[in-house]
């Protein structure tokens, strides 16, 4: 396992023009079998984007799901969705959750920041793509809710802020999607170096423990 793990990143090293690498779904995700999975270690280690499809019976791509918060893992996911989207000339549903009770401005902001995204990240707002926003307890319940409320024959996710340990291959949230969703799913980890994944996450943890900073 180590030498196949080496040996593709070794060729990542030595192929500068490599922008993505695709891997398959490796199975099991009991940590004990993590530790030493050729995938995890190249989720871990490879200095470029990489992207894992869980391949549930893939069949013509019509309409694709593309959860997104608004970290770069997730932008990285819409984007490769759009392009997707437009090879098959399929319907893009960007989607976010928020949580019970949010007040109506609160609501509007949601959606302003999703339609915001888009535009930053696609250069316009394409007719091939819209943009929804749905209640929910939490994310997990949230995105299974619309993947039971909608027929999608992929869904491409962001790796959340979790994919860094070696618990869970992306992080328990998007495990769990991956195991549940009825349809293929595509998860996305983008490239970024140590210092500045570690500074990010730095940053949102304090903006988590105080939102007025």
């Amino acid at each position: 396992t180590e030498d196949i793990s080496k040996c593709i990143l070794d060729e990542i090293e030595n192929q500068e023009k490599i922008s993505l690498i695709l891997m398959g779904w490796p199975g099991k995700l009991e940590e004990e079998e993590l530790a030493h999975n050729v995938v995890n270690e190249v989720l871990i280690s490879a200095k470029t984007n990489v992207a894992v499809l869980k391949d549930k019976g893939m069949r013509p791509i019509r309409n694709i799901l593309v959860p997104i918060g608004g970290g770069p893992h997730s932008r990285l996911g819409l984007q490769i969705a759009f392009e997707i989207a437009e090879s098959e000339r399929a319907h893009l549903n960007v989607f976010r959750t928020y949580p019970f009770s949010l007040p109506v401005d609160d609501i509007q902001d949601q959606m302003a920041q999703l339609e915001e995204i888009i535009i930053d990240e696609l250069g316009s707002f394409p007719s091939r793509v819209s943009a929804n926003i749905g209640e929910a307890p939490n994310v997990l319940d949230g995105i299974l809710a619309e993947t039971a409320r909608y027929s999608y024959d992929l869904m491409v996710i962001g790796a959340s802020e979790e994919w860094i340990s070696r618990h869970n291959l992306f992080g328990w949230i998007d495990d769990q999607i991956v195991l549940q969703s009825p349809s293929s799913v595509l998860l996305v980890r983008r490239y970024e170096p140590v210092m500045i994944n570690w500074l990010r996450r730095q940053v949102k943890r304090v903006v988590e423990a105080d939102p007025q900073t």
